[in-house]
């Protein structure tokens, strides 16, 4: 079990550069991680951070005039638990879900508890913030190694099979 704070880049999943969620060739950002080992069979790790994006918010522009003041920078706040299986020495599998809120949007507070659905969450609240869900693997065989995962970004199983959402 490990708690970690500060400012720093994050990796999770099977391939420190490909991940689909979070790789570790994303710049550092101040975050609070918790990460609990059970026996090297079950991995859980919850990350609470802020992500700086130089977009500008296109609220503060008025006739193709940029207010330069502190609020003109939408600046995003990233929540990410993750649970991984170790299935046997040559398979791993990781499912996870992860938020991207405004930071200056108060959210849900649920969303600091580790073990809430963020999926559900969202919908009970009627957020708009970024909802990921996704999975992934590693597979060993010989010397070889296979990876891959999916990624569901802002899912509606409801209108999946509805050929009216499909444009």
């Amino acid at each position: 079990f490990d708690i970690t704070l500060g400012k720093f880049r994050s990796s999770l999943g099977p391939s420190i550069y490909s991940n689909l969620s979070l790789s570790n060739t994303i710049p550092s950002f101040n975050q609070f991680r918790i990460n609990y080992n059970f026996k090297d069979k079950v991995s859980f790790t919850f990350i609470f951070g802020d992500l700086h994006s130089n977009i500008i918010d296109s609220s503060y522009i008025y006739e193709d005039e940029v207010f330069k003041d502190k609020y003109s920078i939408l600046n995003r706040r990233i929540y990410n638990h993750r649970i991984d299986f170790k299935v046997n020495n040559n398979f791993r599998l990781g499912l996870y879900e992860q938020i991207i809120s405004m930071a200056n949007n108060s959210g849900s507070l649920s969303y600091l508890n580790p073990f809430q659905f963020f999926w559900s969450e969202q919908h009970q609240n009627n957020d708009l913030d970024n909802l990921q869900i996704g999975f992934d693997f590693d597979y060993f065989y010989k010397k070889n190694r296979f990876y891959g995962g999916l990624l569901i970004d802002e899912w509606a199983p409801y209108d999946t099979f509805n050929k009216e959402s499909h444009n």
